[in-house]
């Protein structure tokens, strides 16, 4: 467990497909598409990329929970629906869970790009107007290098 809620939400590390770093918030996995349309729905979309960008310093490849984790604040008082609408979460959970989600990018055996490539989809999707589906599919068969350069050419 990475961190639990006063409202009883948990988020968690579990055994995926590939490792033991899928997050999930009380047992759901949340998926890619899920937090770009949250953000997405913020309509702020400088606001939310200055808070992603805040949760993106604090994680590194040596992180591997959120013990010192800082939330960044939106605070936008919005709460927001995943699990099909089953749970509601609230700002700060849904950018811890996305934090956990960026740490895992961190852990993937041989990774090179780690949390970029999460970073990227999310400009995508505030920036340069791509749909949720289309940013979360975006890196898939594309060669590292390419990646990278169109990460460092968004500064990041």
């Amino acid at each position: 467990m990475l961190r639990e809620y006063p409202e009883g939400i948990k988020v968690c590390f579990n055994n995926g497909r590939i490792d033991s770093y899928m997050v999930t918030v009380n047992g759901y996995a949340i998926r890619d598409t899920e937090f770009l349309e949250l953000f997405k729905s913020y309509g702020l979309p400088k606001l939310v990329w200055s808070a992603i960008l805040e949760i993106s310093v604090q994680i590194n490849k040596n992180d591997k929970n959120l013990s010192i984790f800082k939330t960044p604040t939106v605070n936008l008082q919005i709460t927001h629906r995943i699990d099909q609408g089953r749970l509601k979460v609230s700002e700060p959970i849904l950018f811890d869970t996305y934090a956990a989600c960026l740490i895992a990018e961190e852990q993937k055996e041989n990774t090179k790009l780690g949390k970029k490539i999460k970073l990227l989809a999310a400009y995508q999707v505030l920036f340069e107007d791509y749909t949720p589906e289309k940013a979360a599919s975006f890196s898939t068969g594309k060669k590292w290098k390419d990646l990278d350069n169109l990460c460092k050419e968004r500064g990041f």
